[in-house]
Order: structure tokens, then C-alpha cells, then sequence
């Protein structure tokens, strides 16, 4: 039989091999993808609440939690998978820009889209008969 260095780690240290034989895309798409989806999904449900009940606020405020927790949960994540690529400040500013034009963007969306949104009221209104 040969010896397989594989076989002699512990069971911890198998996930991170098995990552590591992945490139930066594959494991963006295979992390990435899966959580940003839950997390968007979840604040796009809390701020739809908040703009049908008139709060814009509060849909403001769910943007910067969102915008903080999807980025301390994949900050975290990569300092599991990938410690020497975290610790690469060109990753963290990327990472952290693109966390933070995400939310951006999902507030803008809902503020041109949301029923209730301060730009959705028509400038001429029809009279009725």
C-alpha cells in the first residue's frame, strides 16, 4: 500500500484540503453564491416590511446590519478556508467593497421599485370622474 499524506491528517484539516485545491472563482461561487442569496433574501423581506409600513428608516438601518453581517460572515469564512489570502489587504478592501456596493445597490433597487417608496407616487395623478 502507499502512504498517503491525505489519509495521516486529521479530520479538521480535510475540508481545508479540500478547498484548497480549488482556484478563487470556484470557491466565490460555491460559498459566495449560497450565502449571499439567504442573506439577500432575508434583508430584501425585512425591508419590504419596512417600506410597507411607511418606515424608510428602518429600511436604511436593515441595509447597514445587512451590509455589516454579510461582511463579518464572509470574513470569517475566508479566514477559515483561506488564512494566508485573508491576511492580503488587497483582498480585504475588495472584499469589503464589494460587500458594500451590494448593499448599495439592493437599497437603491428597492427605493425605484418598493410600492410605497418615496419615488413610486406618479407626478401627474389622474382625476377620477
Amino acid at each position: 500500500m502507499v502512504n498517503d499524506p491525505r489519509e495521516e491528517r486529521s479530520p479538521r484539516e480535510r475540508p481545508r484540503w479540500v478547498m484548497a485545491s480549488l482556484n478563487i472563482w470556484q470557491m466565490m461561487f460555491i460559498i459566495d453564491g449560497p450565502l449571499a442569496m439567504i442573506l439577500s433574501y432575508a434583508f430584501l423581506l425585512l425591508t419590504s416590511l419596512a417600506w410597507r409600513d411607511g418606515r424608510a428608516w428602518a429600511g436604511i438601518l436593515y441595509t447597514i446590519v445587512y451590509h455589516f453581517l454579510w461582511t463579518a460572515v464572509t470574513f470569517f469564512w475566508w479566514r477559515i478556508v483561506n488564512p494566508e489570502m485573508f491576511a492580503n489587504r488587497n483582498f480585504q478592501k475588495w472584499m469589503l467593497g464589494h460587500s458594500l456596493f451590494r448593499s448599495v445597490c439592493i437599497v437603491l433597487r428597492f427605493a425605484l421599485e418598493s410600492a410605497q417608496g418615496p419615488f413610486s407616487k406618479p407626478i401627474l395623478s389622474p382625476t377620477l370622474p
